[in-house]
């Protein structure tokens, strides 16, 4: 129980110290090997990011 509150409170520290940290829920009813299961999920997540970084970036 000890182990798992500091797990949960580094996480939530972590997000709130970085201004472009976000938390991204995998979907319903995957676990830990949810690129196996659900590989499209992880395209999509790498692609929003990629976005988000090209966003981000200016052009010259």
């Amino acid at each position: 129980m000890r182990l798992r509150h500091f797990f949960l409170t580094v996480r939530e520290r972590f997000l709130t110290t970085f201004s472009n940290a976000r938390r991204i829920y995998t979907p319903e009813g995957t676990g830990h090997d949810f690129p196996d299961v659900v590989p499209e999920f992880v395209v999509r997540v790498v692609d929003s990011l990629l976005d988000q970084c090209e966003a981000g970036t200016r052009k010259t």
